[in-house]
């Protein structure tokens, strides 16, 4: 294939769209595009680990997004307590995002974080144990 393609190709930005035009899956970024609208945050899945998966999709697109427009989509698809965490506050980049949304999910990660039930026979005021519903 290539061969028969170095007499027309010029520089390394055609080879590039010559080869997604023979390579690619037919409507390949609007597939991407809906797998980028419907992926969301996984149960266990770091928010670094998240918006380094969401920037990946981004960058395999032909054409470049809006930063405003992967913030909102990244926002809308994370976890529901990060979007109740981070709610309160607006960014403007997905760097601002990242940052606090590490001090958010540190809290989403103790909160998941089994904790046992504390003992009645153990407590220095049973009284005051909480003895569940």
């Amino acid at each position: 294939w290539y061969r028969s393609t170095v007499n027309r190709i010029n520089s390394w930005d055609e080879l590039c769209k010559e080869m997604k035009i023979v390579f690619q899956t037919p409507r390949y970024d609007f597939r991407l595009q809906q797998e980028i609208f419907n992926r969301i945050q996984g149960e266990n899945e770091s928010l670094d680990l998240y918006i380094a998966a969401m920037e990946g999709l981004y960058s395999r697109l032909s054409t470049r997004v809006p930063e405003e427009v992967k913030l909102q989509q990244i926002l809308d698809n994370l976890h529901p307590q990060l979007q109740d965490r981070l709610s309160l506050f607006e960014f403007k980049t997905i760097e601002e995002l990242r940052l606090m949304g590490r001090r958010a999910e540190i809290g989403r990660l103790r909160s998941a974080a089994n904790r046992p039930e504390p003992r009645t026979s153990s407590a220095l005021e049973p009284d005051l144990v909480y003895a569940g519903p």
